[in-house]
């Protein structure tokens, strides 16, 4: 076009006015427009990939976030994400809590399973609750029960004081949850204990899990069963009782030294004697 109208305005009175431009010239500043062009819409095209990427990024995130947060609370799941390292496998100092549901086997047995379902699911709602309120994951459900950690994958302050206030809100809710008929008459066994343990993902490359592994898992899940012994409760060891503030010790009382099956050692054990202050809290 721009060589056509050259020639026809050379031909013109008026071509005085015009600069005198040559066809190639003009062919050259439309190349380089053409090529202009097509670098602008690569650069456009290259943008928008990575602006795509950019929002497939953030909403994989979130999706991972949401996955999480039922599991863990949303705060501790970002704080992996985070901290990818700590899913790699490392030693920490954690404390274990373990809960069961006493004579859970006599109530299958007298209900039908979608009643069990529905009382497992009031229970396991607001333990569930309590337990990441106060910076702990639920690492397994046990059927009748679940064991949690207080300190990994993410460490938060004191582990124990954490998990000795999840455990002591746990059996209050118990009681206010009965006496107010949203559940039958329940009584259940928590095992804390505080020690290190490995933790990281374990499994292959089909699928992994975030696992904790050591003598605190072991320990912690014996301390639990000796509440059947003692006719308690909630059990703790001196290891998570001399990490508690003063306030929190005066609700527990020392049992005695034993020993626990599997383990030729004697451990301290502490016993939950109850708060009415809290109690009341609760019901308010």
């Amino acid at each position: 076009m721009s060589l056509y109208y050259s020639n026809f305005i050379s031909d013109s009175p008026a071509s005085n006015i015009y600069p005198n431009i040559s066809g190639m010239q003009y062919f050259g500043q439309g190349l380089i427009m053409v090529i202009t062009g097509i670098g602008s819409g690569f650069v456009a095209k290259l943008i928008k990939k990575k602006m795509i990427m950019a929002w497939d990024s953030v909403r994989e995130k979130n999706e991972v976030i949401d996955l999480f947060g039922q599991q863990i609370s949303p705060q501790i799941a970002e704080n992996i994400l985070n901290n990818r390292d700590e899913l790699s496998g490392a030693r920490k100092e954690v404390c274990i809590m373990f809960l069961d549901i006493r004579q859970f086997t006599p109530f299958v047995e007298q209900h039908q399973p979608e009643e069990v379902v529905t009382y497992l699911n009031k229970l396991f709602s607001f333990m569930i609750d309590i337990v990441q309120s106060h910076h702990g994951v639920i690492n397994q459900f046990l059927g009748d029960g679940f064991m949690a950690t207080f300190g990994a994958p993410v460490s938060i302050g004191n582990s124990s004081q954490h998990a000795t206030d999840a455990a002591r809100e746990i059996v209050e809710r118990i009681k206010v949850e009965y006496e107010k008929g949203r559940i039958p008459k329940t009584q259940i066994g928590i095992g804390l204990h505080y020690d290190e343990a490995v933790t990281g993902n374990i499994g292959s490359s089909a699928r992994k899990q975030y696992s904790i592994t050591g003598k605190v898992v072991i320990m912690a899940s014996r301390i639990e069963q000796l509440n059947k012994k003692y006719g308690t409760n909630l059990l703790i060891s001196r290891e998570v009782y001399d990490q508690l503030d003063d306030e929190t010790r005066k609700n527990f009382e020392w049992i005695e030294n034993t020993t626990v099956k599997g383990s030729q050692k004697l451990i301290s054990i502490y016993k939950y004697i109850g708060s009415r202050k809290n109690h009341e809290t609760l019901k308010e």
